[in-house]
């Protein structure tokens, strides 16, 4: 059995709005989350900085190594 079509414009935009509903509410809710993590990150930060406990990413040395030798010899980033 074939689903009916819209009877008019009011039901369409209904439907239309009750489709995206699953993917508009988790991008809401992102979108609010998002700066307020980076707030409480950026506070952590702040704080481990005054207590001299934080020193920043630090740098993946074997990492770079294979990197460098995979460029000599030719290798591009794909």
């Amino acid at each position: 059995m074939a689903a009916a079509p819209a009877a008019d414009e009011t039901t369409h935009g209904l439907l239309d709005a009750v489709n995206c509903m699953p993917l508009d509410t988790p991008a809401v809710v992102a979108g609010k989350a998002n700066p307020d993590r980076r707030k409480r990150q950026a506070q952590g930060i702040a704080k481990a900085k005054a207590a001299v406990l934080y020193r920043g990413r630090q740098s993946d040395i074997e990492r770079e190594r294979l990197i460098r030798s995979m460029l000599e010899k030719g290798a591009g980033p794909t």
